[in-house]
């Protein structure tokens, strides 16, 4: 069964037009009968087990698996299908035209990971000159993202013990870095150390495949691919008679593989290989997930590796040890370096350290840490981060010291790892 035809076509094919005005018997007699026969139209979709590739290939690319947890995925929510009979599926959903297969598209997983990216403007003549955006809180915002890439590369590169450019410790350095990365990624600027920034052709951008299922959720009666959820919207008197709008989703559980082409670039000297470009995007996809609803939890992924429990937005690179796409070991930044607890002196020296400090509240893309190994220092610090929401309170984390000064009591700090200790 072609999923998408049916759910398009075939999905309508035997319920009767909803003429008559709602509220008549003659409308609950027709309401009736259509949420009969989209009970059964809804479990013969939700037990459809169509054929899946167990592996996807495609020359010079590179593959990932990544796991959707609960409570699943929504791609495509935002298609036109609810025609206005009882019983129906209300939203849309997204599948591929031939094989009528669930899909993530490519421009999706492209868009879905240059979002975390600051996005500055400039000038297509002067590409590493950029602009901030002109009102104050999209400014900051743009900062944040800056400064949430640059850490999370950090973590890769020194689980993979790489030097990063000196510029990217320095506070006007890391928006700079960003910007830079950014467009190498996405729209294909060479960078070098010195002379003009150059494009390099179509062939050598980094470049997103869709995203297909490759394993199904594994359930209680059998291997299942979709679900049934429900949402139900407050109007002004939510506790009167509520009507839970029934839609589809791809289940918890249920594998998608990706595919990458990644040749590589270099910027400021920084070579960016393969297998880093692999590490960076699986973080990413990892904390800000795919399709809609994102936000309350739908659409995150997972490495199919990791335990279940283990939230995969607080995990910066893989947790295990695994093999890159070219053959080398990448190692996460807990396995590279151990956690450090020793007791620091709170003084200028203390710049560019890391410390412990462990999570008292989060609020508002901020969260608040309680510093914990550096003595003659009580306070609390503060992280404005895109990913501040997902730090759990009670947790430790490694926090990079970017300012010291026991005179004015200041002790400012950035993200060192993402990894609850």
């Amino acid at each position: 069964m072609n999923l998408k035809h049916f759910y398009y076509r075939g999905y309508f094919a035997g319920a009767e037009l909803a003429q008559p005005k709602r509220k008549t018997d003659a409308r609950v007699a027709l309401d009736k009968k259509n949420e009969a026969y989209f009970k059964k139209q809804n479990e013969h979709l939700l037990a459809a087990t169509p054929t899946l590739s167990t592996e996807l290939t495609l020359g010079n690319s590179i593959s990932l698996r990544l796991a959707v947890q609960n409570p699943g995925l929504l791609p495509g929510v935002g298609y036109p299908h609810e025609v206005g009979y009882a019983g129906e599926f209300k939203l849309g959903f997204h599948f591929d035209h031939t094989s009528g297969l669930p899909v993530l598209p490519g421009s999706s997983v492209k868009g879905a990971l240059r979002s975390v990216f600051p996005q500055y403007n400039y000038a297509e003549d002067e590409p590493a000159i950029f602009k901030p955006a002109g009102k104050a809180e999209k400014t900051e915002l743009q900062k944040a993202k800056a400064s949430f890439i640059v850490e999370l590369f950090k973590d890769i590169a020194a689980a993979n013990r790489l030097e990063l450019p000196a510029a990217v410790n320095l506070p006007e350095g890391i928006p700079a870095f960003a910007h830079m990365l950014e467009l190498a990624l996405f729209e294909g600027w060479d960078f070098p150390e010195q002379g003009k920034p150059t494009r390099r052709p179509m062939s050598k951008h980094a470049t997103c495949f869709d995203a297909f299922p490759t394993k199904f959720a594994e359930t209680k009666k059998q291997p299942r691919l979709l679900g049934r959820d429900a949402l139900t919207p407050h109007g002004d008197k939510p506790l009167k008679d509520p009507i839970p709008l029934p839609f589809l989703k791809i289940l918890p559980g249920v594998v998608f593989t990706f595919l990458f082409r990644l040749p590589e670039f270099t910027v400021q000297r920084f070579k960016m290989t393969q297998a880093i470009q692999f590490s960076l995007f699986e973080a990413i996809l990892e904390r800000v997930g795919m399709g809609a609803k994102t936000n309350v939890g739908y659409g995150r992924l997972r490495d199919p590796h990791k335990p279940e429990q283990q939230p995969v937005a607080l995990a910066a690179v893989p947790a295990r040890q695994t093999d890159s796409p070219s053959g080398s070991k990448i190692l996460s930044a807990a396995q590279a370096s151990s956690p450090v607890d020793k007791p620091l002196p709170f003084n200028k020296s203390l710049q560019g350290k890391v410390i412990l400090g462990e999570v008292v509240r989060v609020a508002a893309g901020e969260a608040w840490f309680r510093v914990v190994n550096v003595m003659g220092y009580d306070g609390e610090v503060s992280i404005k981060n895109p990913s501040a929401s997902r730090f759990e309170v009670g947790k430790r984390y490694e926090l990079r010291v970017s300012e010291a000064n026991p005179n004015k009591e200041i002790l400012k700090v950035q993200i060192h790892s993402l990894n609850p200790l």
